[in-house]
C-alpha cells in the first residue's frame, strides 16, 4: 500500500509539473504575441510610410511631367497659331494688292 500512495503522489506531483509546463508555455506563447504585436505594428507603420511616400513621390513626378507636356504641347500651339495668323496675312496681303491692281486697270 505504501508503494501505491508514493506512486500516486509522484503521478500528482508529475501531473503538477505538467500543469505548471502547460501554464509556463501559455505565458510564453502569450508574450511571444505581445512581442510580435509590439515590432509588427511600428514595422506595419514604417512600409506604410514608405509605400504612401514612393506614391507621393510618384504622383508628383507624374503631374510635372504632364505639365512639361502640356507646356511643350501650349507653346506648340501658340507657334502654330502665330504661323497661321502670318500666313493668312501674307495672303490677305497678296489678294488685297491683286484687287487693287484688278482695280487699277
Amino acid at each position: 500500500m505504501l508503494k501505491i500512495d508514493e506512486v500516486l503522489k509522484k503521478l500528482e506531483e508529475v501531473d503538477r509539473l505538467l500543469k505548471s509546463a502547460d501554464e509556463l508555455k501559455n505565458q510564453i506563447l502569450l508574450r511571444v504575441e505581445d512581442i510580435v504585436k509590439k515590432h509588427s505594428e511600428p514595422l506595419s507603420r514604417s512600409i506604410e510610410e514608405i509605400i504612401n511616400k514612393t506614391i507621393s513621390e510618384y504622383r508628383s513626378k507624374v503631374i510635372s511631367e504632364a505639365k512639361s507636356e502640356a507646356d511643350k504641347i501650349s507653346i506648340a500651339t501658340r507657334n502654330t497659331i502665330e504661323k497661321i495668323k502670318l500666313l493668312y496675312q501674307e495672303r490677305k496681303n497678296i489678294i488685297l494688292q491683286r484687287v487693287l491692281e484688278f482695280l487699277s486697270l
